[in-house]
């Protein structure tokens, strides 16, 4: 009985809001989305509200699993731990491959952590284009000597990005990047020495 409106104002409130300390809704809102049509109808209208996005953990090839939902931004979300073993050879190279489909525009946000330089050169090198949906990128990086990078990072803009953490990455082109953010509330959090401007 209860209208639409209703509905989304509690929806946002157990996608976005209710988050007790023992327990993180990842992708809460599929849980929405299966119980009813109607449900279902009132959540995918409302991408931005619900905060909708698709997580991809590079499991199968990004293609496929875009096919099973509507048009939503989607996150890149990985832990290099769980990519490090020879079985998930595959597993990364579906997550470099979804930087460089035709896909790459709906990518919003890119966490990937505890990389091996060789594996963030290959990131790094197909991410020399505009993202244009990146809001959040968090990226850190073991290794000795890291590769710096180039200015066209990310095409040497990124219009919508709110958040930027980098973690034993160079990057001496950083402050043109953050001169393009058109968001007045950019957080900024650059590790272990990796700001070396010229």
């Amino acid at each position: 009985m209860l209208s639409d409106d209703v509905l989304v104002e509690i929806f946002d409130f157990y996608v976005n809001d209710y988050h007790p300390l023992w327990e993180t809704l990842r992708n809460a809102w599929h849980t929405l989305v299966h119980v009813c049509r109607r449900w279902r109808a009132v959540v995918f209208p409302s991408p931005h509200w619900l905060n909708l996005r698709l997580e991809y953990e590079g499991h199968q090839p990004i293609s496929k699993v875009l096919d099973a939902w509507p048009v939503l931004p989607v996150a890149l979300i990985s832990g290099f731990n769980e990519l490090s073993h020879r079985k998930s050879d595959k597993r990364w190279g579906n997550m470099v491959a979804a930087l460089e489909s035709e896909h790459y525009n709906r990518i919003c946000k890119i966490h990937i952590t505890d990389m091996t330089n060789s594996c963030w050169e290959r990131s790094a090198a197909v991410m020399q284009k505009p993202f244009p949906g990146l809001m959040h990128l968090d990226v850190s990086v073991n290794g000795d000597v890291v590769p710096v990078l180039p200015d066209l990072f990310l095409g040497g803009s990124a219009p919508r990005l709110r958040e930027l953490w980098l973690r034993s990455v160079p990057f001496p082109s950083i402050p043109k990047l953050l001169l393009s953010s058109s968001h007045s509330t950019l957080k900024t959090f650059l590790i272990l020495g990796t700001f070396h401007p010229t």
